[in-house]
């Protein structure tokens, strides 16, 4: 048999018998493979893959999940079958629009300013091609001018032959207030070979804060592997170069190039049949990179399994921090917290 084959079908095994489900708690601690655009992850298997790519909705359904973290935020989400299609529905998902807009006069890049209380809507299915749909939709009424502002996020995506393909517009994003407007636009491929997970992404935003127009143009290629250590743990790495530019005429923003070659190194073992423990690292190899707190991260969590309620969790300390120099036993021991019900 074909070694590739072989290698797919061990692999396809792992995950099956993994937590390859998804939380703000596992995508945390184990990071992203550079993903900037929405949650999920480009190296790793992650049901929260659906927010950049919603052809990943046909690979994993059939659970409620409800999200908490330090700060007394969070959304409850579910995904289930019906008719012959696979679907999910989230409510007041944490920065849903964070890094598909950024609205703020003087922020080259942030979360968008000009709505709350999102809602995910994803829809897809399989009739001889896996096809997935998304759609992220927000509104809020500004206090001040009681004028609406809104943001409105659209993604499709197949899966065939192993290439995963997919684009994403933001349709619409406006501040009510001042009438700042916004839009983006993605798109990208994660091919599956084996154990390994080439990919790469391309975004474009445009954006009107107050006092000028701002663009970011930013692209990223990045090789990912997921393989078996023993019979009860797993080794997820990934190694991507990323460059970014960012543009602007408002005299408050500052105009600024970054770049840089990370490597995402992250393990899961099952200690037990009640406990799953993990561990993630990310590292800048080379780079000018502005953020140079992000430049050396080590995060550590785990998940509690009880029947089929799964607990995910992240160590912290109080206060939320989860890149704290210390963690102690206390009441912010668990930063982010989530609880998953499947069937």
């Amino acid at each position: 048999m074909n070694k590739n084959i072989i290698s797919a079908l061990v692999l396809a095994g792992m995950i099956m018998g993994s937590n390859a489900f998804a939380s703000q708690a596992r995508e945390g601690v184990m990071g992203t493979g550079g993903n900037s655009i929405n949650a999920g992850s480009f190296y790793y298997d992650s049901a929260y893959n659906i927010f950049y790519n919603p052809v990943y909705i046909n690979d994993m359904k059939n659970y409620v999940i409800f999200e908490k973290d330090a700060t007394g935020s969070g959304f409850v989400g579910t995904a289930a079958s019906m008719h012959g299609f696979n679907w999910a529905v989230y409510m007041n998902r944490a920065n849903a629009f964070g890094s598909t807009t950024a609205s703020t006069a003087g922020s080259a890049l942030g979360t968008s300013a000009y709505a709350t209380r999102p809602i995910d809507f994803v829809i897809g299915g399989d009739q001889g091609v896996k096809w997935g749909l998304g759609i992220t939709y927000a509104s809020n009424n500004v206090t001040a001018s009681d004028k609406k502002s809104t943001d409105m996020d659209m993604r499709a995506g197949i899966s065939m032959n192993g290439f995963d393909p997919w684009v994403g517009f933001h349709v619409t994003g406006k501040n009510g207030a001042a009438e700042n407007k916004n839009k983006g636009f993605n798109a990208g491929l994660r091919y599956h070979y084996g154990e390994w997970t080439p990919y790469a992404m391309y975004s474009n935003k445009k954006w009107e804060p107050t006092g000028g127009n701002t663009k970011n143009n930013t692209w990223l290629v990045g090789l990912g592997r997921e393989s078996k250590l023993g019979d009860a743990a797993r080794l997820m790495y990934a190694l991507y170069y990323y460059k970014s530019k960012t543009e602007s005429s408002d005299t408050t923003a500052t105009a600024r190039k970054d770049g840089g070659l990370p490597v995402n190194v992250s393990v899961e073992a099952d200690a037990t049949s009640w406990l799953t423990l993990r561990a993630g690292f990310i590292h800048t190899l080379i780079g000018p990179n502005n953020n140079a707190a992000a430049d050396t991260t080590t995060r550590v969590g785990g998940t509690f399994h009880m029947g089929k309620v799964d607990t995910d969790f992240v160590f912290g300390e109080t206060g939320g921090t989860v890149d704290s120099n210390s963690v102690g036993f206390d009441k912010g021991t668990f930063t982010q917290v989530s609880v998953r019900y499947s069937w």
